[in-house]
């Protein structure tokens, strides 16, 4: 006669298992945990162990060695400084505002008459005030006055050069603004451009002239004993991209027989004829152009130059100001 199991002994034996897996899987889970914070722990005394055996910084020594460049690199701006100290043109601050439009007018009208004498045409001169047209009847800020004095002075000098160098036609010119000519500006630009040491004022231009005038232009504003001029941009288009026409007189010719012809033959017989009409004439006389060098193709034209010229002025260095400052 067989026996019925006790229920509640087989109930009791599975709670039993279950508690003790879930027991172990609590164990490890909790050891797994521990040992990562165990490791993490050690990691991180290794590295402070390290950092506690490394010198502290900065240090004496390269304190003393981080003094040295910064006053190495003081004095390189000094010398920079006095070396450029021949092209700075001390800021007239006599000057009063309400004088400044009068004197933009004169410097204009001298430069008009300057640009006419010597044969440069100034397109719509009725307009051209250098850039500073608003100063026809406004008066600038007093504090702006002698930097725009400065500019004008530049910018006749620069535009005479452009004359003296051969230059044509002046298309235009133009300037950039002072920071806070025309209102306020955010004060983090403006503590930016009080502390550059070299300040640069540009203009823009564009005129028509042969590569001879701009050669000579360039050459001579490099050279300027007054004045640093920074050439930062130019764009230049070939009046003649495709050579001289062939009724260009000084081309030279051969004739059927092989020989070339006399230079003031062949100008005699082409000079009042038409570009197609030469074309023409060449070939009935069976003539043929002497093959020339470069100089046809480049140097004789009239080409038009874009411009954009950086006027710099070079400021103390704010440690030499920081000087003045105290000694005063």
């Amino acid at each position: 006669m067989s026996q019925k199991p006790n229920g509640w002994l087989v109930g009791y034996l599975l709670v039993s298992v279950l508690l003790v897996g879930a027991a172990g899987f609590y164990f490890f889970n909790s050891l797994s945990a521990y040992q990562e914070q165990v490791d993490g722990f050690q990691s991180n005394t290794g590295s402070i162990e390290t950092l506690l055996k490394k010198e502290t910084q900065p240090n004496e020594k390269n304190l003393d060695s981080l003094k040295t460049a910064v006053e190495g690199y003081e004095e390189n701006v000094k010398a920079l400084f006095d070396s450029l100290q021949k092209y700075q043109k001390p800021l007239d601050l006599s000057i009063q505002d309400s004088q400044f439009p009068q004197l933009l007018l004169e410097v204009v009208k001298s430069f008009q008459g300057y640009a006419k004498e010597k044969g440069l045409v100034i397109d719509k001169p009725e307009s051209f005030f250098m850039g500073m047209g608003s100063y026809q009847t406004t008066i600038p800020s007093p504090k702006m006055v002698p930097l725009l004095d400065f500019q004008l002075k530049a910018s006749d000098r620069l535009l005479r050069d452009l004359v003296d160098a051969g230059v044509s036609r002046l298309i235009f010119f133009a300037r950039d603004p002072l920071v806070g000519e025309f209102g306020e500006v955010d004060e983090k630009i403006k503590t930016a451009f009080d502390e550059q040491i070299v300040k640069k004022f540009p203009v823009t231009m564009q005129f028509e002239g042969t590569h001879q005038s701009l050669q000579s232009f360039l050459n001579t504003i490099s050279s300027d004993p007054d004045y640093f001029f920074i050439v930062r941009a130019t764009r230049i288009e070939n009046g003649a991209p495709n050579g001289p026409p062939p009724n260009v007189l000084g081309v030279r010719y051969r004739g059927p027989d092989g020989k070339e012809l006399k230079q003031e033959d062949s100008d005699a017989i082409l000079k009042d004829l038409q570009p197609e009409a030469v074309t023409a004439k060449v070939a009935e006389l069976n003539w043929t152009v002497v093959s020339e060098d470069a100089r046809i193709l480049f140097g004789n034209e009239i080409i038009k130059v874009f411009a954009v010229i950086d006027v710099a002025r070079f400021e103390k260095p704010a440690s030499d100001k920081k000087e003045e400052k105290a000694a005063r």
